[in-house]
């Protein structure tokens, strides 16, 4: 069963890159992923070419 403390090495299907990239955020278990709000975003509603 999942667990909040699982550490996301055992529930996702990615890289080890991507995984130490979200260590270095942070962020290693399902609780701190599922908490993780950043903290600015890029609004691209309003883009031209």
């Amino acid at each position: 069963m999942l667990q909040l403390s699982t550490p996301l090495g055992q529930v996702l299907r990615t890289t080890k890159e991507h995984l130490e990239a979200l260590q270095t955020m942070g962020i290693s278990t399902v609780e701190e992923l599922l908490l993780y709000l950043p903290r600015a975003h890029e609004d691209l509603t309003q883009m031209q070419s």
